[in-house]
């Protein structure tokens, strides 16, 4: 009865993200066509204001859609050998400038390693490390590099944010858990991350102690460049 309630929640989050995925889409488009016929700076920033919610609103329906496609064994992968800096140069320069923004520094490492992972997936998983780290890092800086460990390569982002206490350390990996009250999101981004790391095989890592930031890090093997 367990696993009949679990597979039903999963097609109802799968359903319910595909038929909201097309109003919400409409709803772009009619916002782009009203912005271009206005002219009033007052107006165009609600529209404005209007579209950025849109867009909200669909990466949430996008992470419940992940949710199910992961609990129902319907993501694919495709693992294979890459520099590691292919991924995580295009990452540090993406949150670079969302983090200049809230006045913080982001330091990259870059990386000569080879890893053997899914480059698209792996991507996912960090994305979800530097938006938690700019999120919540309100001064500071935030590191992103690699660090070798035997026979495989660690992926870490660092932060000097609030940290997390070591009860809440695997509560936070729970879908819909927040430790904060405000802010937007649902809570999925780490339980997408946990969900991605278990399925490509890999490790994930938390240290943390609370006002002294934290360190969420994945572990893959290192593979022969080729």
């Amino acid at each position: 009865e367990a696993e009949r309630a679990n597979r039903a929640k999963t097609r109802f989050l799968a359903a319910v993200s595909h038929d909201l995925a097309q109003p919400l889409n409409a709803a772009h488009l009619f916002t782009h066509a009203l912005a271009q016929q206005l002219e009033h700076p007052q107006y165009l920033e609600a529209v404005n204001n209007i579209d950025g919610a849109l867009g909200s609103a669909e990466g949430l329906l996008a992470g419940l859609l992940d949710i199910s496609r992961l609990d129902a064994g319907g993501m694919a992968t495709s693992v294979q050998a890459f520099c590691v800096d292919h991924v995580l140069q295009n990452l540090a320069t993406e949150f670079g400038v969302l983090a200049r923004q809230k006045q913080l520094q982001l330091h990259y490492v870059p990386s000569r390693a080879w890893v053997r992972s899914d480059p698209q997936l792996l991507r996912r998983v960090l994305q979800n490390f530097l938006a938690n780290a700019v999120r919540y890092t309100d001064s500071g800086r935030i590191l992103l590099g690699c660090r070798r460990r035997g026979d495989e390569i660690s992926v870490e982002v660092w932060d000097t944010g609030p940290g997390i206490a070591e009860p809440d350390q695997q509560l936070i990996f729970e879908e819909f858990r927040r430790l904060d009250r405000g802010g937007q999101g649902l809570g999925l981004g780490l339980a997408i991350a946990d969900r991605i790391t278990r399925l490509l095989g890999h490790r994930l890592q938390l240290r943390s102690r609370p006002g002294h930031g934290a360190m969420f890090s994945i572990s893959m093997p290192r593979a022969h460049a080729l």
